[in-house]
């Protein structure tokens, strides 16, 4: 017989046997499961609501030659910023030396930014109007208020150039990659780029789908200086919530109410701290 195996060496084969027959895909199939079922690393999320949320993996928005950025927060869903970008080339290629003008879209973590409701989950953006100086376009460095004539006040000699403004709004509605939700726009100037819809005889699925989208909110600004673009959440993505949370306002009383409320409380607390009257027996007749 041979020599004896010792109990270190038995434990020793034991294990090489046990690690030699589990496979590379048994030791980390937990791992993959993890990797499979859970977010990817570095994805684009927009997690909230427009007035209550916040950005995850964003993309900044850069100026180009067909953009002009006005404002310090840029960062969006690669969507949105695609969006823009790609309905700001579209335009300039219809119509030569074309700039879009852009003011906010979202902090690069989202969340609150002053002076807006929403713009808290990179979904939302300000786009500046396309204007003209007589026959030549006038690229602003702010936001102008157009009034009912189409006039831009403030601008000597400026006004809302109604074509250029209809084929970005056709641009964004016919995108393939992004999904407008909302256009917020002012009424007069909703009616004048629906009007110049019917003028280029755009198909009536377009006009009735641009009369859908743009609007102007209630409550809420006017919109008669920008438009505001908001795309619906992306797909997949059960964290985002396409319409703002609604916060419930609790009614305080007026200061006379107040007063007299704390009047009534006053003479209650007096009342309760008063000896309870002595009931004295009846004598019998």
């Amino acid at each position: 017989m041979g020599d004896a195996v010792s109990p270190s060496q038995w434990r020793l084969l034991v294990l090489g046997v046990v690690a030699w027959s589990i496979s590379p895909q048994a030791v980390f199939a937990d791992e993959s499961a993890t990797v499979q079922t859970g977010a990817t690393p570095g994805t684009a999320r927009s997690i909230g609501s427009p007035n209550r949320g916040r950005l995850e993996n964003g993309k900044k928005l850069e100026a180009c030659e067909t953009i002009h950025l006005i404002r310090k927060h840029r960062w969006g869903l690669p969507d949105l910023v695609g969006l823009i970008d790609r309905s700001a080339k579209r335009v300039a290629d219809k119509y030569a030396g074309s700039v879009l003008v852009v003011g906010d879209l979202s902090q690069k973590a989202g969340g609150q930014i002053r002076g807006h409701g929403s713009h808290k989950t990179g979904r939302d953006a300000d786009i500046g109007f396309y204007l003209l100086r007589g026959d030549k376009s006038f690229v602003a460095s702010d936001f102008h208020i157009i009034d009912r004539e189409g006039r831009a006040k403030g601008v000597k000699g400026v006004r809302f150039d109604t074509a250029r403004n209809w084929a970005l709004v056709e641009s964004w509605l016919s995108d393939e990659r992004a999904t407008v939700l909302h256009i917020f726009v002012a009424n007069h100037l909703r009616t004048r780029l629906l009007a110049e819809a019917q003028r280029v005889r755009a198909p009536a699925e377009l006009i009735e789908k641009a009369a859908e989208a743009m609007v102007q909110p209630r409550p809420g600004a006017r919109h008669d200086d920008h438009f505001h673009v908001r795309i619906r959440c992306p797909d997949g993505q059960s964290d985002c919530m396409n319409f703002p949370v609604r916060y419930t306002r609790i009614a305080r009383p007026s200061p006379s109410k107040q007063k007299a409320t704390k009047a009534q409380t006053g003479r209650a607390a007096k009342a309760s701290k008063r000896p309870a009257a002595k009931i004295r027996p009846k004598r019998p007749k």
